[in-house]
């Protein structure tokens, strides 16, 4: 599918004799590097109702990873970053995490 958009557009580009600019985004691990201190402040310039955002504040806020294996704990590890996978939410809050880069590309 890809690379059918990328051929119309160069297509359409060449037509028009315009320069085309193409910019991939990798987004494979794109939820194990969102940060929850960015994610929080863009939740809250976007000025959504104070409970949703205090609900997913007590969500990610002092949250811990830890291993277990055959029975024995490891230490607990605090998790900064990431959303949860396959969370309801979390395809969502990924985009208002990278709606900024998204529209200066656009740009």
């Amino acid at each position: 599918m890809a690379a059918l958009l990328i051929s119309e557009a160069h297509m359409n580009a060449k037509r028009m004799k315009e320069i085309l600019f193409l910019t991939a985004l990798d987004t494979q691990k794109a939820f194990d590097v969102l940060n929850h201190s960015i994610l929080l402040d863009k939740l809250f310039q976007r000025n959504i109702p104070l409970e949703i955002w205090e609900t997913i504040y007590e969500t990610y806020n002092d949250l811990t990873s830890r291993v277990n294996w055959t029975g024995q704990h490891g230490n607990s590890s605090p998790v900064q970053q990431r959303v949860r996978q396959g969370g309801i939410m979390s395809t969502h809050l990924y985009k208002i995490y990278i709606e900024d880069l998204l529209r200066q590309l656009e740009d």
